[in-house]
This record gives C-alpha cells, structure tokens and sequence, in this order.
C-alpha cells in the first residue's frame, strides 16, 4: 500500500520540479519565522530583552572563562609543540562530546517535529514529496541545534585566537566550519531516528534490551577505568603524558570532530596568506554535510512514510493490558505515600517512560558523563593541591546543579501546562488540587536527587575527595539534596503559578516567559546555594583544617543554604498552590 501511494504521488508531483518544491519550503518557512519573530516582538519584548542580555552574559562569561584558561595553559606549558598537541587534543574531545550532543539533540528534535506535529500528517496527505519533507524537517532540527553549539564553541574559538595572536582569515572562517561540522552532526542524528523509527515498532522489546545492556556494559567499563586506573603524581611530565594517550580515541582522522579542530588549528597557525590545508577540511566538511542532506532525502522518500504508518497503526504487535514490572517495584517503593499520590506519581512515571523526547535528553546527560569520566580519572596529587581539587569539586556540583536547572524548567515546569484541554477531568475526580501539585513535587525531587548525588558522589571519589575530605564529600550531598528540593519546588509551583494551558508542546511552554523566569531565577538559586559554603570550604582546606573560623564559617554558609532550599521550595509552592485552586478548568 505505501508503494502504490508513493508512485501515485510521484505520478502527480511529475509535473512540479522538486527544485519549485523545495523553494515553496522555503518561501512556507520564511514567512512562519516572519510571523513568529512579529509576534514575538509585538507581545513578549521584555522576553526578548531579557533573552538577549542573558545570553550576552553568558557568552562573555565564557569567553573571559576560556581566555583566562589559554593564558595560563600557554604560560605553564612554555613547550611549543606540546602546547599544540595539547590544545589540539582538547579541541577534538570537546568537538566529539559535541558530535554527540547535537547528533542526540537533532534526533530528538525531527523525531519531535515530524513524528509528534500535525503539520507533518497533513504535509503526508498532500502531493508533496516525502524527501522533500524529510529535508525541510532535518533543517529546521539542524538549526534548532546547532545554535546552542556555535554559542558555546565561539567563545572558546575567538579566545583562543586572540590569545595566539591569530590570523584575520582564521576568525572569518569560524562560522562555515561551525556550520558545515552542524550540517553533518546533525545529519548523523536524523539519520539515526529514521532509522530507528523504521525498525522499532517491529522489534521494540529487543532494541531496548540491546540498548539497556550495551549502556550497562559501557557504565561498567568507565567505572572500572575511573577506579582502577594507574595514578600518577598530577601536573607531572607523566601525569600529562598519560592525560594526552587517553585522548587518542578522539583523534582518530575519519572523525569530523579531528577535521574541524585541524582545519581550525591549521587557519590560527598558518604560515602563508591563503590556508590552504584549513581550507581543503573545510571542503571535506563541506561535502560530507551535503552528502548528509542526500542521504536524508533519500532515507526519506523510502522510510518516513512507512515509519510514520507503523508509529500511528501499530506494528501488529498486541497489546498486553498488565502491569509492567517496573510499575510493581515502584509502587513498593512508594507504599509510605498516600494511594491518591502514589498512583499520580506512578502516572507522571510512566508518562515520562514512555516519552521518548523525555528520556532520550536523560541519556544524553548521562552519556556525557560517561564521557567526563573517561578522560578525567583518579590521580594522586601533593597536599598543597587539596584547595585546587575541593574548588574542582565545588565547580563540578555547579555544573551539575546548572544543568540540572535546565532539565527541571524543560521537563518539571510545563508538566501542568501540558495537560491543558484535558484538565476538565479534574472536576470529576475527588482528588483535592493540592495533591496533584504535591505528586509533582515528589516527582520531580526523585527524578533530580538520585541523578544529581549520584554523580557527584563518583566524581568526589574519581577526585579522592572521600579519602582526605570526607566533610567536603558530606556537604557535596547535602547540597545536592538541597538544590533538587528548591529546584523542584520551584519550577512545580512556578508552572502552577504561571501556566501556558493553550500550549500542548512541552518545549514551547518552556520557552515562554515563565520558563525563561523560572530559569534565570534557577540560575541565581544555584549560586546562591553553592557559592558561600564553597568559598568557605576552600579557606578551611587551604588552612590544612587548622582554622576554626574557617570552619564555623562552613557550618553557617551550609546552614544558610539549607534556609534558602527551604524557603525557595515552600513559598513558589504556596504561589501554586493559591493559583491553582483558584484556576478555571475548562
């Protein structure tokens, strides 16, 4: 059935040239982005302004961050060929990390528009071709990744060229090199949810299986690796020699994360007006982008259609009406709780399970963090560094506290918003509105916990912080422990307080001017909970614990930040909770 509709479509588009149709893409996108950015700046210029300047300083945060790192990575290696093998071994792992997260993030994001949007099933119903289709869609995905990639590669890239005093050409090539490495990235990831979402409706129980066990056996293989590595005495000749051999599994030369760093490395240092080496990895990346967009169509014209019927109809497969045993081991779990809010929870469980624009982003997180612990593993270092490690430390529960912000306002603050038409049921329950906000709350403390200590508890061990600062260790946790109950909290009662209930798309709601509040007030919730004991913990360290005011200090900044966990949970919670009783559910 799908080949005779794919040749009654061919039959009918024969007369329109697939160049008219692509330019009628375009000219369809063009005036939606016109549309949207006049609306936008129409109804929201205190959202755009506060975009903008946040964005500002977070860009130059950074570029200050990288310049500064350069400087001191150029005057502590004064070895000139070592500092360019090092500099380069560095640009290859964060550009790999980076292949995976834009390859992960524009997967996520074609499967969002293509398989879960309603324009595409109407787009599926017209003349039009699938190819074409699946194109337009990769390039709106394309997009939509690779600007948080070029915001986050810039700064690093015009620091380093400033601090090597380079070339006018090489800052004028930045932006297609940046461009034509997205290009293939996110080709990789559209390529893969096609793919995926070809094969899976037929074997869905043995692809999870097979993705579960690989991911345990690759989990596994890190762990062993962070804790059964040699030790070598940190900054030491062989310390550094042994950081730079863990960094060849990133330099293997068929990898476009090395053309990019070599072609961008080769244009800083270039001896001769013209680049020519830059520019030749340049047209590699180039060509390999656009054989990507080909591959797209074609994948497209054969797969979409037929991916697209198995994902609304079912593959066949019947359907078990039995609980599953993951639902049965959680409900254990949650006994203590009253039923009404186990069951709501096990709900928002399931859902969360079942979703896979959800789940896919957690193991992207946790991919990533397989990653940092591969190359960063435990070493053996003198005394006089225990402040340099615990300031490590400390910088490691911000970024983990950080990016967990941002999960808790693109997951947890639109989980009231997206319910939207279907909260009329409520009415009809004899569930008190409290409830649910408080199943929501539980919700989303256990989902930011359990990841968050987790994974600070391994980098304490990785930094052998458990075995001469088991304090700093302890205070690690329990900021943890705080800043998944504020960051719940308020993002909960947030998304109660100001809900978007005309919006179904969970990243549109956290986009709007809610979310955007609630992350920035995040943002200031995790520095304000971090920074004073991390501060005080470095002085009572660098004092080899002999300083009493540095420890008092420590009790009352820890002290301190538990007040602010608790009062920025209870009273964005007591916000919700006074909006959403008086809410008019319709």
């Amino acid at each position: 059935m799908h080949d005779n509709h794919r040749m009654a479509t061919n039959s009918i588009t024969a007369g329109i040239s697939q160049a008219k149709e692509a330019s009628l893409f375009r000219t369809l996108r063009h005036r939606l982005i016109r549309s949207m950015l006049r609306d936008f700046l129409q109804q929201s210029r205190l959202r755009v302004v506060l975009l903008l300047g946040l964005t500002a300083l977070f860009w130059l945060a950074m570029f200050i961050l990288f310049y500064e790192a350069f400087a001191l990575l150029v005057t502590a290696i004064g070895h000139a060929p070592t500092l360019a093998r090092t500099v380069h071994a560095v640009y290859n792992v964060f550009f790999l990390s980076l292949l995976f997260m834009v390859g992960v993030s524009s997967g996520i994001l074609f499967y969002g528009a293509v398989y879960k949007s309603e324009d595409v099933r109407l787009l599926l119903t017209t003349p039009a071709r699938t190819s074409t289709i699946a194109i337009f869609k990769y390039q709106e995905a394309m997009l939509l990744a690779c600007w948080g990639f070029i915001l986050l590669g810039s700064p690093l890239l015009i620091a380093y060229g400033i601090v090597n005093a380079a070339p006018w050409h090489y800052y004028l090539l930045l932006l297609p090199f940046l461009l034509s490495f997205s290009s293939i990235a996110a080709g990789l990831g559209v390529t893969g949810c096609l793919l995926l979402m070809y094969f899976a409706p037929r074997r869905r129980l043995q692809g999870i299986t097979i993705l579960g066990i690989v991911g345990v056996g690759i989990a596994c293989y890190f762990a062993w690796g962070v804790f059964k590595s040699d030790q070598n005495e940190m900054l030491s000749i062989f310390w550094l020699q042994q950081t730079l051999d863990r960094f060849q599994l990133a330099e293997q030369r068929m990898l476009p994360s090395w053309w990019l760093s070599t072609g961008l490395l080769e244009s800083a240092h270039s001896q001769t007006a013209i680049p020519y080496e830059s520019l030749g990895l340049l047209c590699v990346l180039i060509s390999n982008g656009l054989a990507a967009s080909l591959l797209i169509g074609y994948l497209g014209s054969r797969l979409l259609r037929r991916s697209y019927g198995n994902l609304v109809a079912g593959p066949g497969i019947p359907i078990r009406f039995q609980t599953a045993w993951l639902d049965r081991a959680i409900q254990r779990l949650l006994r203590p709780l009253p039923q009404v809010v186990r069951l709501i929870l096990l709900k928002d469980l399931r859902l969360f399970r079942r979703d896979p624009l959800q789940w896919t982003q957690f193991l992207l997180f946790f991919g990533l963090l397989c990653l940092y612990f591969f190359y960063v593993r435990r070493f053996n270092y003198a005394n006089s560094l225990m402040g340099w490690m615990t300031a490590i430390g400390f910088m490691n529960l911000g970024v983990v506290g950080l990016i967990l912000s941002t999960f808790t306002t693109r997951f947890v603050f639109p989980m009231i918003s997206i319910e939207g038409y279907r909260f009329w049921i409520l009415g009809t329950l004899p569930i008190h509105r409290t409830t649910i906000l408080w199943s929501k709350f539980f919700f989303a403390t256990l989902v930011s916990c359990l990841p968050c200590c987790l994974l600070i508890l391994l980098s304490d061990l990785a930094l052998q912080l458990w075995v001469r600062t088991p304090i700093v260790v302890i205070l690690h946790q329990i900021l943890c422990i705080c800043m998944g109950f504020a960051l719940a909290g308020l993002s909960v009662g947030m998304g109660a307080y100001l809900p978007n209930l005309k919006e179904s798309s969970p990243a549109r709601v956290a986009a709007g001017f809610g979310g955007t509040l609630t992350l920035v007030i995040s943002a200031i919730l995790i520095v304000a909970i971090i920074l004073p004991p991390a501060v005080a913990s470095y002085f009572w360290v660098i004092s080899e614990y002999t300083s009493r005011s540095a420890l008092l200090a420590v009790f009352i900044t820890i002290t301190t930040s538990i007040l602010i966990s608790i009062i920025s949970t209870i009273i964005p919670m007591r916000l919700g909770f006074r909006a959403f009783r008086t809410m008019e559910l319709r």
